[in-house]
């Protein structure tokens, strides 16, 4: 019962659930995967402190984090390897391709691979090499892919969810006093003016378009395990309203 998504898709964090979804897993099996403290730490490298200098100097390298631990978790732990073998459903991951300037969506190839590219925010995480392509986040060019269903026959309804920062939850003094505040303001903004104008592309060509907007607090280097379980009820709230 409810809305059982026939294809799905998504980048950054959106790429990981979409995959753990389009797997196979759901219910507790999803919110585990998740919550999984070993996912967290498959994001602590030690020999990131070594890199520091060097990239947040622009000397080199483009991540703190190569995502070598995180892509070996998700090989352990996802139920597929390969993401054209989904039978959940339809899954497609969007990446930024440095390597051909745009973005992309990925629809068949290693699922924990292209899964972690799309989360390769930098100087966090390292472009990802994958066949000679260096790909990175894939929210940079397109937060919630959904224009390769505006002309698919087979879909007549698009549910978009999107992870929002409540500003509202940030004092004014130190709102923009560092870089990653600042960047994230910057982001959202162009992430909205992109987002109205697919989304009105998308209804102008018959598809009934559903967004729904998750409020979460803002993320800071690393999210706590109460942070992590606030934000995923707060997701899971919204999910519930659409059964």
């Amino acid at each position: 019962s409810g809305v059982r998504p026939s294809k799905v898709s998504g980048s950054s964090a959106g790429a990981l659930a979409a995959a753990a979804y389009a797997s196979g897993l759901e219910g507790n099996d999803l919110k585990s995967f998740i919550l999984d403290p070993r996912l967290q730490g498959a994001f602590h490298e030690w020999s990131a402190v070594f890199r520091a200098v060097a990239v947040l100097i622009c000397y080199r390298g483009s991540g703190l984090l190569t995502g070598k631990k995180v892509i070996k978790h998700l090989e352990k732990m996802l139920p597929v390897g390969r993401i054209e073998d989904c039978n959940k459903a339809e899954l497609s991951i969007g990446v930024t391709s440095l390597t051909n300037n745009g973005k992309r969506l990925v629809v068949e190839g290693d699922l924990a691979a292209y899964v972690v590219a799309s989360c390769a925010i930098t100087p966090i995480i390292k472009a990802q090499n994958i066949a000679g392509e260096y790909l990175i986040d894939g929210g940079f060019t397109d937060e919630a892919p959904f224009e390769h269903w505006v002309d698919d026959a087979g879909v007549d309804t698009i549910l978009v969810h999107r992870i929002i920062p409540d500003v509202n939850q940030v004092k004014p003094k130190v709102r923009w006093s560092n870089y990653l505040s600042a960047w994230i303001d910057a982001h959202e903004m162009t992430a909205d003016e992109l987002m109205d104008r697919r989304v009105e592309k998308a209804r102008s060509m018959g598809k009934k378009v559903v967004v729904h907007d998750t409020m979460v607090t803002p993320p800071k280097m690393m999210v706590s395990r109460r942070q992590a379980l606030e934000n995923y009820n707060a997701g899971y709230a919204q999910w519930t309203d659409l059964q």
